[in-house]
């Protein structure tokens, strides 16, 4: 408050003036801001982190082949000069004590009294009474004989074997000697296989509904017989003994180097997109997996069984017992270098136009428009993604995963190239696991131990699957035979912009429902099946029970020379 008093001429006057300093003035211009949306760089040059030209100078090296010090001299340890005298060594011949009277031990007197003595040579008793056992008098009569020479039996007829008739009869054998065809010509009739029919003849003109009654008037049937199981690709036979001769070879795959190995464990599930493995070496492969200066792990090629698997070595640890020093090692595959931290986050998505799903993944795995050599084996049905649609944040991995899990799939290393393979959870439905063809039928006589887990989900029967914004879909998805009435909580999806998706993402959460089990087979590497991975179907019997699946996990344990696979297969009730 600034207050004013002046004096003009008779006239006197009081002026007061107010000034607020508190008076709010509103924002002009948004540049005042400190903080601002960036705009996002997309130069590769902009990035802090790029694979680094890798240096050829063996003078940039802190490791190398010393030079041989050939001086003696310069040696820590040495044969030491012998020393001759007699008298400077701390162990020698002593000189034998002749006097009895010193040695703690000596020979004593003998006592040839008979009586003093334990044990002795009895005088033999000539008399055959005294005698508890004796040679008896050999009979001759050849009755009081058990055994003897049998008569040879000279009649035939009480042979058991002897030579067959043969049989002329070419039909009564599956094998015969072939011959020469006759002059003229002959035609094989294969008699036609009747056809499958999905009705009994018995029955003709009789229909079966499938579903009750509906207010919508619709008629759904069921084929009353479904042809039966189907072969299984690879069929393990039934035997009392199996005998596998098991094989571990680890090398460093640059240079080719041996890595002798005592134990090693792999796992693979579902749920994973790579490699878990471990295994002890010899402390004489400490070198041999010693990381590069860019700090990329060392690659290893491990053959189980003569089948060979990339793998990472990402840590190493040395434990030292008694008269051994070992070092454990362990990892990922090689898909390991599309995550952290090999690779960096990036901002990834399809502004400049449409893309199917395959071509984003193949997207994703580029920079700056050029592969960083990985490639896709696309398992999904593809479908059309618009411009403008799919954002994602994240390494090369997570991007691949989000499109692969958009439509209910998953991603499954390649054993040893730079592959991804993209897998369905369920290509097919559980409730047509009667019509499918399984990868490997398996017989219990090779299980060593089985376990199962139930598990109790709800029964949904219909689920919602929606995309995002004007470019998204929206799709009822039904159970085939219900109703509908148990409704799942409903999906959403930015890549959810075609039937086709919405329907895999669809099949995938129904299939997921109800009673289930969780069954561990463990059993050996059979030459027939090797390695079981993740996403094969598998018919195990036990006489007349069966059981079908999916497997989600895999595990192998080798402890020279015994090793052991583990599968987790997903049942349904």
């Amino acid at each position: 408050m600034l207050s004013v008093g002046a004096d003009i001429g008779a006239l006197d006057a009081s002026i007061g003036l107010r000034w607020d300093a508190n008076v709010s003035r509103g924002l002009v211009h948004m540049v005042h801001s400190h903080y601002q949306d960036a705009k996002p760089v997309t130069a590769a040059v902009a990035s802090h982190w790029q694979d680094s030209a890798p240096i050829k100078r063996p003078g940039a090296s802190h490791w190398q082949d010393a030079a041989p010090v050939r001086s003696s001299t310069e040696s820590k340890w040495q044969d030491s000069v012998r020393l001759r005298a007699v008298v400077a060594a701390r162990y020698q011949d002593g000189l034998p004590v002749r006097s009895a009277a010193t040695s703690a031990w000596q020979d004593t007197g003998r006592i040839r009294a008979a009586v003093s003595a334990r044990w002795q040579d009895a005088s033999p008793l000539r008399h055959a009474a005294d005698s508890h056992w004796q040679e008896m008098q050999r009979l001759r009569a050849s009755v009081a004989s058990r055994w003897q020479d049998g008569t040879g039996a000279r009649r035939f007829i009480v042979e058991d074997g002897r030579d067959a008739t043969p049989i002329s009869h070419a039909f009564a054998s599956h094998w015969q000697d072939a011959r020469k065809p006759p002059p003229g010509r002959s035609w094989h009739t294969i008699p036609p296989e009747p056809p499958h029919l999905c009705y009994d003849p018995a029955d003709l003109g009789k229909l079966q509904f499938g579903l009750d009654t509906s207010a919508l008037g619709v008629l759904a049937f069921w084929c009353r017989d479904d042809g039966g199981e189907q072969p299984a690709q690879i069929v393990v036979p039934a035997r009392r003994v199996y005998i596998v001769i098991n094989d571990v070879d680890l090398r460093r795959v640059d240079g080719n180097l041996p890595l002798p190995a005592y134990t090693l464990a792999m796992s693979l599930d579902a749920d994973s997109w790579t490699w878990q493995w471990s295994a002890t070496l010899h402390k004489a492969a400490v070198p041999l997996l010693a990381p590069a200066r860019s700090g990329e792990p060392v690659e290893v090629e491990v053959k189980v069984n003569g089948v060979p698997y990339r793998l990472l070595v990402e840590s190493m640890r040395r434990s030292r017992q008694f008269a051994q020093t070992r070092i454990e090692v362990s990892g990922r595959g090689t898909a390991a270098l599309l995550d952290a931290p090999y690779a960096a986050t990036q901002q990834f998505g399809n502004p400049s136009g449409p893309r199917s799903a395959q071509q984003l993944m193949l997207d994703v795995l580029t920079l700056n428009g050029v592969s960083i050599g990985w490639a896709v084996d696309w398992g999904l049905t593809d479908w059309q993604v618009p411009a403008g649609t799919w954002s994602h944040q994240g390494s090369y991995i997570t991007a691949l995963n989000a499109i692969a899990q958009a439509a209910g799939g998953y991603l499954q290393p390649h054993a040893t190239a730079r592959t991804l393979r993209v897998l369905p959870r369920y290509p097919v439905a559980p409730w047509d696991w009667g019509t499918l063809a399984p990868d490997i039928e398996l017989p219990m006589d090779p299980v060593s131990i089985e376990g199962v887990e139930w598990v109790k989900k709800p029964d949904y029967t219909r689920v919602y699957v929606s995309g995002e914004g004007a470019t998204g879909v929206l799709a009822r998805i039904t159970r085939t035979g219900t109703a509908g009435d148990e409704l799942a909580p409903m999906v959403t999806d930015a890549l959810i912009t075609h039937a086709d998706a919405a329907r895999q993402r669809g099949r995938a959460i129904l299939s997921d429902t109800g009673a289930q089990a969780m069954v561990s087979l463990t059993l050996p590497v059979l030459p027939e099946t090797g390695l079981i991975l993740p996403g094969q179907f598998i018919r195990r019997t036990d006489g007349a029970e069966v059981l079908q699946g999916y497997v989600r996990g895999m595990s192998l344990a080798w402890d020279r020379p015994k090793m052991r696979q583990t599968l987790e297969v997903q049942t349904h009730g």
